[in-house]
């Protein structure tokens, strides 16, 4: 029994939650590649 309330906050949380796994994910991909591929300007 969920209030409109309670369904807008939770789809806001998820997407939250997934918004931040991908942004982890990203900044492990550039740290993997930063050594190698990317100039420390880009990361400062």
């Amino acid at each position: 029994m969920e209030d409109r309330f309670t369904k807008s906050r939770n789809a806001n949380f998820t997407r939250y939650l997934i918004l931040q796994t991908s942004f982890w994910k990203n900044v492990r991909r550039l740290e993997m590649t930063s050594a190698v591929e990317i100039p420390c300007e880009y990361l400062t």
